[in-house]
């Protein structure tokens, strides 16, 4: 009992830290953070040349092997026609593309992150949900033509990145770092709100934010067609088991609705376009 007792003082503390952080204006983001994501958020805020970005995207070999390989994907080369060189890539996939596959490097650097040390398997678990939920969130953008597919793709990315800050203060807070059960239950409740809040601090869109402290709503509930409800359903397909998806969408009717878009038929989609979504997939990853 006097455990318990702890294990709730604990949590009390953290959540009286987490509302401070919050309640600051600009909100104080984590350095582990800020290195990796805040440069890229800043780079994407800038307009750019196609050669300029080019030789971003060059100074970075990794970035430029990745950006390299989603050109020649199936989903960005239909005809089949290799490109060897970033500035072709680059004019290929769209500045838009590129800028998100550098937000996902950039995340992949957060989940190895010195500070997330005692939930390494936890955040690696979470960057790879985060890209199957912005490869999801995509291609439904894509079939359903009213939400842009790569901002769709980007909020998909970095719908869970609440989740990581929240891992990095818990990582601070030794008797809660023991019980990750109670880390789950905070993480539950607070990583929507505090994802959209540190999206807000780097000047991102409104509606990312919004879609990202809402990506845990009831679609049904949400506005038609927006880019909350697509992102939304895009995190529920992502959940399910392998059979479960599978069983959804053969009893359903892989065409979305006009104007909004369910989890049942977002399953048929999904799996009919399971290919292009395996190949970007792979080009994510490196």
């Amino acid at each position: 009992m006097a455990q318990a007792a702890h294990i709730d003082q604990a949590a009390f503390h953290l959540l009286e830290v987490i509302s401070r952080d919050l309640s600051r204006r600009p909100l104080a983001i984590p350095t582990f953070v800020d290195a990796s994501l805040g440069v890229r958020m800043a780079l994407a805020r800038k307009e750019l040349s196609t050669a300029e970005l080019a030789r971003v995207v060059s100074g970075e070999p990794l970035l430029s092997a990745r950006v390299v390989a989603l050109a020649n994907s199936v989903a960005m080369n239909p005809g089949g026609r290799q490109i060897t060189d970033v500035r072709s890539a680059v004019t290929r996939i769209g500045q838009n593309a590129v800028r998100n596959l550098s937000a996902a490097l950039a995340l992949e650097q957060v989940s190895h992150a010195s500070e997330l040390a005692p939930f390494r398997v936890q955040a690696q678990a979470i960057w790879a949900h985060s890209l199957e939920v912005a490869v999801n969130a995509k291609v439904l953008a894509h079939r359903l033509g009213r939400v842009n597919p790569e901002e769709a793709m980007f909020a998909g990315l970095v719908h869970d990145l609440g989740h990581l800050y929240l891992m990095g203060r818990v990582a601070a807070t030794p008797e809660l770092a023991q019980h990750p059960e109670s880390l789950d239950a905070l993480a539950d409740e607070w990583h929507p709100g505090v994802g959209a809040a540190l999206l807000q601090s780097m000047d991102l869109s409104e509606a990312i934010a919004r879609a990202v402290d809402e990506h845990e709503l009831d679609p049904a509930i949400l506005p038609a067609g927006s880019l909350s409800q697509l992102l939304s359903v895009a995190n529920r397909c992502a959940r399910r088991p392998p059979e479960a998806e599978a069983s959804a969408a053969a009893a359903a009717d892989p065409a979305l609705p006009d104007g909004a878009v369910d989890e049942h038929s977002a399953r048929a989609v999904l799996a009919e376009s399971g290919h292009a979504i395996s190949a970007l997939l792979t080009a994510l990853r490196g």
